[in-house]
């Protein structure tokens, strides 16, 4: 799983900030236990680092691209990936088409605009993002989420 999102790092006082309730906390103590994390800075970072996984015979458990919201309306993102020793074109194919729309959308912006979020903007955005990984793992795993 790579992500920059804040709620995946492992430090305490990010998550006290969030603000989760018990029973999500319990869920994410699962994922972080059960996924290896490769925690990232930036979305750009998250999409290519995931290209470089494929090659090396990772397959995309998640879409890059999940959810309803542009790459550069919510800053942060994760993908779930599952080691492989053969490369799947079908996962090489979907990453190297979500780094093309990032890559064309942030050229057309000019800027981050998710620089100018609060605090709390940010974590609705985080919050978002691990409802989506959440449910994408749900959907691949079952009940044991």
């Amino acid at each position: 799983m790579l992500s920059n999102n804040p709620l995946f790092s492992t430090q305490e006082k990010q998550n006290k900030v969030i603000g989760l309730s018990k029973e999500k906390t319990s869920v994410l103590e699962k994922i972080r236990a059960t996924f290896v994390l490769k925690h990232c800075q930036e979305l750009e970072d998250v999409l290519l680092l995931t290209r470089d996984q494929v090659h090396q015979g990772g397959r995309l458990i998640t879409h890059p691209l999940a959810g309803s919201l542009k790459p550069w309306e919510n800053p942060y993102r994760t993908i779930g990936i599952r080691s492989g020793s053969d490369l799947d074109f079908a996962s090489l194919e979907i990453i190297e088409s979500a780094i093309k729309k990032y890559e064309q959308f942030f050229s057309q912006q000019k800027l981050n605009s998710s620089q100018n979020l609060t605090p709390e903007t940010r974590r609705d955005f985080s919050l978002i993002d691990f409802s989506l990984i959440y449910a994408g793992f749900k959907n691949c795993y079952g009940s044991d989420l």
